[in-house]
C-alpha cells in the first residue's frame, strides 16, 4: 500500500499487514501507518514471529522448569524478526541475558 492510498484506507480497510520488508525500513513504514491511520498495522515478519517463538519458548521452558528471568537465550541474527522477538521477550520478564549472533553476508 502506497503512502498515497492511506486517505482511503481509513474508512476501506480494517488493517493492514505488512511484508517482507527488511529493517530498518519496516521500523519506519509501520510506526508512520500507524501514526497516520486508525486502523491495526502489523508487520508478519517481527509480530508473527515474535509470537509464535514465544509462545513455543515459554513451553521449552514450561518443560525444563525454568522462567524467563533465569533463561539464556541467544537469536541467530539481527534483523526485524529478531529484534522483535527480543522486545516481546523482555516484555514477557526476559532479563538482559539475549545473545544476538551476527555473520557477514556474503
Amino acid at each position: 500500500m502506497s503512502f498515497k492510498n492511506r486517505e482511503n484506507s481509513r474508512t476501506n480497510f480494517w488493517g493492514v499487514n505488512l511484508e517482507d520488508i527488511s529493517a530498518p525500513e519496516c521500523f519506519e513504514i509501520e510506526e508512520r501507518l500507524k501514526a497516520e491511520l486508525n486502523i491495526p498495522v502489523m508487520h508478519d515478519d517481527q509480530h508473527g514471529t515474535a509470537i509464535i517463538s514465544s509462545a513455543a519458548l515459554l513451553n521449552a521452558l514450561e518443560i525444563v522448569g525454568k522462567a524467563f528471568p533465569s533463561a539464556k537465550i541467544v537469536i541467530n541474527g539481527a534483523g526485524a524478526a529478531a529484534i522483535s522477538c527480543t522486545r516481546l521477550y523482555q516484555g514477557l520478564g526476559a532479563q538482559r541475558r539475549i545473545f544476538s549472533c551476527l555473520t557477514p553476508r556474503a
